[in-house]
């Protein structure tokens, strides 16, 4: 099963990907090591501070790397992995105020801090990530502690594997 973790920076993601692969012995992969990794990155924006990355060409050739592998389970987590299929993915939210203080605590300079935040606001990852998956689970790292959401992720992923 192909579990994706989205969400904008500071949310969780990489803390709840472990937690899951952990519990599940999955394989549990980075998208942005990924990207770096298989070179997909077309260059890097010195003011928004991030990799440039062509969605679809990352989708195609994750979608390719995908086939080309045999696991059982895979977590896949990062800001941009709502951009690609999985068979269920977990969108992490948070409030503007903890996500704020998250962020600053990183050393994020103050535009790419708006910026995220507006993400978050506006939904973004949730909204890209429903337009190309069917099953999706939200959850909100500002009210739920890791291990709440481990649970709610590993109660999703049984019910699938059951079929429900």
């Amino acid at each position: 099963m192909i579990i994706l973790i989205s969400g904008t920076p500071g949310t969780g993601k990489s803390e709840l990907a472990k937690k899951v692969a952990d519990s599940i012995n999955a394989l549990n992969i980075n998208i942005t090591d990924f990207v770096k990794e298989h070179d997909l990155s077309e260059g890097y924006d010195e003011i928004r501070e991030c990799l440039i990355v062509d969605e679809d060409k990352l989708a195609n050739f994750v979608s390719d790397w995908l086939k080309s592998i045999n696991e059982k389970d895979i977590i896949i987590e990062g800001h941009l992995v709502h951009f690609l299929k999985g068979d269920f993915v977990v969108v992490i939210r948070c409030s503007v105020d903890e996500l704020y203080k998250r962020l600053k605590s990183r050393g994020y300079n103050e535009n790419k801090i708006k910026e995220n935040i507006e993400a978050e606001i506006f939904g973004i990852c949730e909204e890209e990530a429903m337009m190309r998956n069917k099953e999706i689970l939200i959850l909100d790292s500002s009210k739920e502690t890791i291990d709440e959401m481990t649970k709610k992720v590993l109660y999703k992923l049984e019910k699938m594997k059951n079929g429900n």
